[in-house]
């Protein structure tokens, strides 16, 4: 399977900002000092992500602009940044 230079890019980019949601939703969740087990802290972290997917997918938005609209500005700058 040949992929081409475009798609290539864009499935970088779509990983990076995953990442970065992934790091924006741990940050925001330590930030509320919860007292969360691990346990409950990784549950609440995923269903957080899952819900940004689904909101994403449902209004066909890059999970990158429905993680700013989540958490603000700063996750849009942070995806500007690649």
């Amino acid at each position: 399977m040949i992929i081409k230079q475009e798609r290539l890019k864009q499935i970088i980019r779509e990983e990076v900002e995953l990442q970065i949601v992934k790091q924006t939703i741990a940050e925001v969740v330590s930030g509320m000092n919860l007292n969360l087990t691990e346990e409950q802290r990784i549950l609440l972290e995923k269903s957080v992500l899952d819900q940004i997917k689904s909101a994403a997918k449902k209004a066909a938005l890059p999970i990158g602009v429905m993680a700013a609209l989540a958490f603000g500005l700063q996750v849009a700058v942070d995806v500007q940044k690649l």
